[in-house]
């Protein structure tokens, strides 16, 4: 068990941000499946092929005799391109329905996407603070209202205990006072 831990079961101790970390998202040797299918995909662009597109865009800009500010332009152009498409390729792919598996021998069960600690904060405020109707905000952030209505309540109770911490801290010693 430790071996597995030191080895692909270290990939569970941190979890992408905003993503699940269930077994059936990974392979057997801890690599993300979908990370490794884009890869893939990355690896299918035939790089003859761009050395020729792009000796044949030269080419092209030679014969449209421009000059050296239009071509330094250009060539810029297609350099930020490159740079947001190799992006791209090194981004983690967004889930797949099949990553969302906790139970990987249970087909029919798909749990919900990770809702991240700003956006949770963003519905609380648009409930709490600005005073929204739940359905309205539920239609404009595509979340289910029963979870809208979730978050709002376990955010809640968080600031409540938040604020319960603070007031029971000693304010000349900040050292907590226990409450019996």
């Amino acid at each position: 068990m430790a071996e597995w831990f030191a080895g692909p079961g270290g990939r569970f101790r941190r979890q992408f941000p905003g993503s699940t970390n269930y077994l059936s998202a990974y392979g057997k040797d801890g690599q993300l499946r979908r990370r490794k299918s884009a890869n893939r995909d990355a690896q299918t662009v035939d790089p003859e092929l761009e050395k020729r597109r792009e000796a044949a865009i030269l080419k092209a800009e030679e014969e449209e005799e421009l000059d050296e500010a239009e071509r330094q332009e250009r060539a810029e152009g297609r350099k930020a391109v490159r740079a947001q498409r190799e992006a791209q390729l090194n981004r983690t792919p967004k889930e797949r329905a099949s990553d969302l598996r906790p139970f990987p021998l249970n087909e029919n069960f798909r749990s919900q996407p990770v809702l991240s600690e700003e956006f949770r904060e963003e519905l609380y405020r648009q409930i709490v603070v600005k005073k929204m109707d739940l359905q309205g905000v539920s239609a404009a952030y595509g979340v289910d209202m029963r979870r809208v209505a979730a978050v709002v309540r376990l955010k809640t109770v968080e600031k409540q205990w938040i604020e319960e911490v603070s007031l029971t801290i000693h304010p000349n010693t900040f050292t907590p006072v226990l409450l019996l």
